[in-house]
């Protein structure tokens, strides 16, 4: 992702390993299934990832649903998530993010050896304006404005009349967390190929029912986004460019309808909202290298810097094996800066221009000053050497363990945090205060488990037409929940081709504490069976839930439920919803 627009362009677009339920759209315009634009994915391949998922205050999120190609996680108390060798493709590993009260996020990276760093800050999805569906209104967050015209569906296609409720975000191209913030990368799926894009501003827009029910759009209804610019933006802005949206599915950009610049911002018309970017795509290189000591050790957690005059700044880390790579683009000469640590650059190259991918040497770095070296042991439960397994640090920076010992360089006196992994199981998080020299920290060992994803065991089941249904923890699925003094959700998903399938959701709002309850469709207390964020699902007509037990915690829930009542199925042969009982629904939850 840019500078004006560039400055965070390679932050964004850098891909670098570590460093980083729309309606259908008008028939007359190209719809994301028929314009089939897509991008070089290469070949599948496994990699591990590791990071934190973060709020825009910077608290932990806990609970957040990951899911990486075929494997699914969740957030600990920490905000940090580790999974090891997922199923991606070399050229795009794409990591998405669910979590209650937020927009998905997501990051699109070039998988390296060794375990890639990810952090990504989701953004709050809370309505902050509102209009009349029938007349619309318009939003300005930032340099962004939206102007809204009038007629509404909600989910199921059906007509909206009510009062719209707006979530609506700005993200600044010169922003420093841009690429932590903004979904996937800045990599583009154009009608000219894969392309990497130098964004000029970017809105991402979530509409809402009063009751909580996502909206679109309506056929022949179009708004209007309006993007300002800086004024280093506005020297370099051609008159036309392209408008992107981000494919939630797909993990990218893809190109539809154009912006002009008017008056010192870009105008262009859109007919569905997702995340919005006004970007020119520009041709690009693949570059790869990894950084080593001067004894040919590999180093982890070292920060890259790269500037290029045509797309800023851009910054990333590198792996667990000391390796980083990017996309930037062909024919710009770059210079790199090497820090480690928040101590200062200590090393810096000029490199490029490209007109093709390049390998580069190995990165040698010597002796770094202010940095001391801590060493120790880890051992399993019965007191032998660990031969394989990793040491997170800071959540931010992975440590292999080999044959039971690790080392590593960190700043004198400062404090820090150690989290270990057998590629099994994840210890909890212990705290050093820090040391002031070289120093063989204690022996420890892996017996204190339990401190990472949470460990559910759960089941969902329920009866329609003489036929149970059963969930229960299965490969490529995932459970999710939240609650609050008002709310109760409960959800099961699964993974398709990298795709997030819903199964099921039960949601109560207005919830205060055990007991009866009516969901109806209507109010968005609902109970929805089979993928809730698609047309055509089962959902509820009235449903009577008696919630026995719902208690949630920092470290564990606990929850029973049941469920009976009428369900409206749709008839794929008659086309048309029909009502069927549904009996002997159960949720039950611990942890």
């Amino acid at each position: 992702m840019k500078r004006t627009c560039q400055l965070s362009l390679l932050f964004l677009a850098l891909l670098f390993s570590q460093c980083r339920k729309e309606m259908p759209l008008d028939e007359t315009i190209d719809t994301p299934s028929s314009q089939n634009f897509t991008i070089d994915k290469g070949k599948s391949v496994l990699a591990s990832f590791a990071g934190k998922i973060i709020n825009e205050a910077g608290f932990p999120v806990y609970g957040a649903n990951i899911t990486i190609g075929d494997k699914a996680v969740q957030t600990n108390s920490d905000g940090f998530f580790f999974v090891k060798d997922a199923s991606v493709f070399e050229n795009h590993a794409y990591i998405r993010v669910f979590a209650n009260n937020y927009f998905h996020g997501s990051r699109s990276v070039l998988p390296k050896q060794g375990v890639n760093q990810v952090n990504i800050t989701l953004l709050s999805n809370a309505s902050t304006s509102s209009f009349p569906a029938n007349t619309g209104g318009t939003v300005t967050v930032g340099k962004a404005k939206v102007e809204f015209g009038a007629g509404y569906t909600d989910d199921l296609g059906i007509a909206y009349s009510g009062e719209v409720k707006v979530a609506m975000k700005y993200l600044d191209p010169e922003a420093a967390n841009l690429s932590e913030i903004m979904p996937g990368d800045l990599v583009a799926a154009s009608s000219e190929g894969t392309k990497l894009l130098e964004s000029f501003g970017m809105v991402a827009v979530e509409l809402k029912s009063t009751t909580g029910a996502k909206l679109q759009l309506a056929k022949g209804n179009e708004a209007t986004i309006r993007m300002g610019l800086s004024p280093i933006a506005l020297s370099k802005a051609p008159e036309e460019l392209p408008l992107w949206y981000f494919d939630e599915a797909k993990g990218h950009w893809v190109e539809e309808g154009s912006a002009r610049l008017i008056d010192g911002e870009y105008v262009g018309k859109v007919k569905h909202f997702s995340f919005w970017n006004c970007d020119v795509p520009r041709k690009y290189n693949r570059i790869d290298a990894v950084v080593k000591t001067t004894d040919g050790s590999p180093l982890a957690g070292v920060d890259i810097h790269i500037n290029s005059r045509l797309m800023g700044a851009g910054h990333c880390m590198t792996s667990s094996k000391g390796a980083f790579g990017g996309r930037v683009p062909s024919g710009e000469l770059f210079h790199l800066n090497i820090s480690y640590m928040s101590q200062g650059v200590f090393k810096s190259l000029d490199l490029g221009p490209f007109s093709s991918d390049q390998v580069l040497s190995d990165i040698i770095i010597g002796d770094i000053p202010g940095l001391i070296t801590l060493s120790g042991q880890y051992a399993t439960c019965d007191n032998k050497p660990m031969q394989s397994g990793m040491l997170f640090l800071n959540d931010q920076t992975t440590i292999d363990i080999v044959n039971g010992t690790y080392s590593f360089k960190y700043p004198a006196n400062l404090p820090f945090t150690l989290r270990a992994h057998d590629h099994t199981n994840l210890a909890n998080k212990k705290t050093f205060t820090g040391y002031p020299a070289n120093t063989q920290l204690p022996l420890d060992s892996l017996c204190n488990k339990n401190g990472g994803s949470p460990n559910l065991s759960y089941q969902i089941s329920y009866e329609i037409d003489g036929i149970t249904t059963t969930y229960k923890p299965f490969a490529n699925t995932g459970f999710g929940y939240a609650g609050t003094n008002s709310i109760v959700r409960v959800y099961r998903f699964e993974l398709s081709s990298l795709e997030y399938i819903g199964n099921f959701e039960l949601e109560i709002n207005n919830y205060s504490g055990t007991g009866e309850y009516i969901v109806r469709h209507q109010n968005r207390d609902s109970l929805w069976i089979g993928n809730y964020n698609q047309p055509k699902c089962s959902y509820a007509d009235s449903i009577n839930v008696r919630v026995k037990d719902y208690f949630i915690k920092m470290d564990g829930i606990s929850m029973d439920i049941d469920f009976s009542g009428i369900l409206n199925v749709w008839n794929e042969q008659l086309q048309v919803y029909e009502k069927k009982e549904l009996k002997n629904g159960h949720i039950v939850a611990t942890k």
